[in-house]
């Protein structure tokens, strides 16, 4: 008998440490988003970014533009992740290609940066950018994690939820 999924395993992860393929809803979902993040903030980028730095300071422009390329890092990142999972979802490579290690979200020196977040010489939308990429980064981190433990077996103390 199979013990149960322990919480990443339940929610339709692609790959998980034991091996198994699960559904793929949850990355969907968390694909769109990310999709919907990386539309809109492509929109701004060529948009509006030109117009919101005009006047400031060539440390503050260069201050936007460095946040611009962490809010990219994060959402290309994050898109790679979640591409793999669904291809191993869609059966096209085996679980264990995506648990390999140059395939773990990567970026971590980059995207996981706060420092500049809250700096009011960054237009609003910046701001808010950078706070929803953390965000959806920070929950596919977690994720990556938690697919390479193994769920709890039954009576070990860990969590487990039964189906």
């Amino acid at each position: 008998m199979t013990p149960p999924p322990s919480f990443p395993h339940a929610f339709g992860l692609a790959a998980t440490a034991d091996g198994r393929v699960a559904q793929i809803g949850f990355v969907g979902r968390l694909y769109d988003e990310v999709l919907g993040l990386l539309m809109e903030a492509r929109t701004y980028f060529l948009q509006r970014e030109r117009s919101d730095v005009v006047g400031m300071p060539s440390e503050a422009r260069l201050l936007v533009s460095q946040e611009t390329m962490r809010i990219t890092c994060r959402l290309t990142h994050a898109m790679a992740w979640l591409l793999t999972h669904k291809a191993v979802a869609a059966g096209e490579y085996p679980a264990a290609w995506a648990l390999a290690d140059e395939r773990r979200l990567g970026g971590q020196d980059v995207c996981e940066e706060t420092y500049w977040h809250d700096d009011p010489n960054l237009p609003p939308k910046v701001r808010e950018l950078l706070t929803r990429s953390l965000s959806v980064y920070g929950r596919i981190s977690r994720l990556d994690n938690d697919i390479r433990t193994p769920p709890p077996r039954p009576g070990s103390g860990g969590l487990a939820l039964v189906r």
